[in-house]
């Protein structure tokens, strides 16, 4: 039921954990979730590593940047670990997407972060649409003015991700506003400036890799405060800009705090060329 893969086209180290749930053998109404304990188990295991590896790495950089002298023995420099990815897999109607939703009460129960898209047959030929979705949404429930009754502990780490991002993507924030309207809820107006085409005049190549560093940049923000899970729905028409973000995401050894975790059907990827197979 279980195996480990790992993708042709997104060229993971061997330390970027991935593995592959098939899920053909029942099918449910999608509203109900019957006879996944495995898989229910082996998603929550997956939340656990990941929210365990963003503390270890977050006490590790305290200690790195405290004013007492560094810990040689707790120096994970040269081991920092990367996002981990589980691939589910099924034909329509097996209950990939009610598996992973299910993951979601448990991620707000702990009070980190869930968030998911979906690709949709019809916009192959828009870039990163499910992306758009869940990045929005995130921006959403963590925005600041969104989040004036919450806790004490829970509205500082709100401030934290708006500091985050100001200080990371700030000077550059109109960029990815084009894609992430609901970035504008973490800055003052005059705070995001016209990119005037910018991206346009960078020449495609050189605007791809500014882009997709700064998207790096804003689920950092993100990861350092909470885990984040983010499911991506339908990655059998993800379209080509998508996956190259999604290859940049789980290359980022400095984010051990992301999981993400994709759905497609088996079915509809069976050419050995493409990067699901």
């Amino acid at each position: 039921m279980q195996r480990t893969t790992h993708p042709r086209s997104f060229s993971s180290p061997t330390n970027v954990e991935h593995s592959r749930l098939e899920l053909n053998k029942l099918r449910f109404p999608a509203s109900q979730l019957y006879g996944r304990e495995t898989e229910k188990a082996h998603l929550r295991d997956a939340l656990r590593r990941v929210c365990r590896r963003r503390r270890d790495s977050r006490g590790s950089e305290e200690r790195r940047y405290s004013n007492t002298m560094p810990d040689k023995t707790h120096n994970c420099d040269d081991k920092m670990p990367f996002p981990e990815m589980v691939l589910l897999s099924g034909l329509s109607g097996t209950g990939k997407s009610a598996l992973a939703q299910n993951l979601s009460s448990i991620v707000n129960t702990t009070k980190n972060l869930f968030v998911s898209g979906k690709f949709d047959q019809e916009k192959q030929s828009e870039p990163y649409t499910a992306f758009m979705s869940a990045f929005n949404r995130l921006c959403e429930i963590t925005a600041p003015t969104q989040n004036l009754r919450t806790d004490l502990s829970e509205h500082s780490s709100i401030l934290a991700i708006q500091s985050s991002l100001c200080s990371s993507i700030g000077s550059e924030s109109a960029l990815l506003t084009e894609i992430i309207p609901k970035l504008s809820l973490f800055f003052d107006n005059q705070e995001i400036t016209t990119t005037n085409n910018k991206s346009a005049d960078m020449g495609y190549e050189t605007a791809k890799n500014k882009f997709n560093f700064l998207l790096r940049q804003f689920v950092r923000a993100f990861c350092r405060e909470k885990t984040l899970v983010l499911f991506l729905d339908d990655l059998q028409w993800a379209d080509v800009a998508s996956l190259e973000l999604l290859k940049t995401l789980l290359l980022d050894r400095n984010n051990p705090g992301l999981l993400i975790i994709g759905s497609y059907r088996n079915d509809e990827v069976q050419d050995v060329k493409h990067p699901l197979t």
